[in-house]
């Protein structure tokens, strides 16, 4: 898998090279992301790799593509995808573009675009967080309780998993240990213990 660096609208992510898609998309949390409102085209139902398998989404647009120096004004799919982008068949037939696989590179435009693979981009990408020491936190109530991450993985998001107080989802920059907002809702104290798994540190490259 190839990933190029993009900025969509000014904000940096990583887009892979998606000869296996038939469009262009960019995540929903991207898109979020992203400084100013995009406008909503049309809504769609997008089939996905499997039988009978399909997600919602939309089309927004334009969007602004920058590739090196390049910028491009472009109408692109938004789902729920796990990756950032997705360079997609439609974006790479209309600008004309060849791929050196070998040389790890891409051609439009008469300019050549560095591409580079999965591992050199990211070794770690998601890592687990759990207390660092045991706490309780008071009925009705709000702690920031000290977690530690499993491995740094640069800048990331924490999203919950633990079942006994609500652990809003919050984004950091990498640190072996660090502090998060804890909810305690019910009418009793809660005891997290030392090493209980509260939560999944994703890494986030596009922040």
């Amino acid at each position: 898998m190839f990933r190029v660096k993009v900025r969509l609208n000014g904000l940096a992510v990583q887009a892979v090279v998606g000869t296996a898609a038939e469009v262009t998309l960019v995540s929903d949390r991207v898109v979020a992301q992203l400084s100013e409102e995009v406008p909503v085209l049309e809504h769609v139902y997008m089939k996905t790799a499997g039988r009978g398998l399909q997600m919602n989404g939309s089309i927004v647009g334009p969007v602004t593509i920058q590739l090196g120096d390049m910028v491009f004004q472009e109408r692109v799919y938004v789902a729920p995808i796990q990756d950032c982008m997705l360079l997609g068949l439609d974006f790479l037939k209309k600008h004309g573009v060849t791929i050196d696989i070998v040389g790890a590179t891409m051609c439009l435009n008469g300019q050549v675009v560095p591409m580079a693979q999965e591992g050199e981009l990211v070794e770690a990408r998601e890592a687990n967080v759990t207390v660092a020491r045991t706490v309780v936190i008071p009925p009705n109530s709000v702690a920031m309780v000290k977690s530690s991450l499993g491995k740094p993985i640069g800048t990331f998001a924490v999203e919950a998993e633990c079942g006994d107080v609500i652990v809003p989802m919050s984004v950091h920059v990498s640190e072996a240990v660090l502090r998060l907002p804890m909810v305690n809702m019910s009418g009793h104290h809660v005891r997290l213990k030392q090493g209980k798994l509260v939560g999944k540190a994703e890494q986030k490259r596009y922040v």
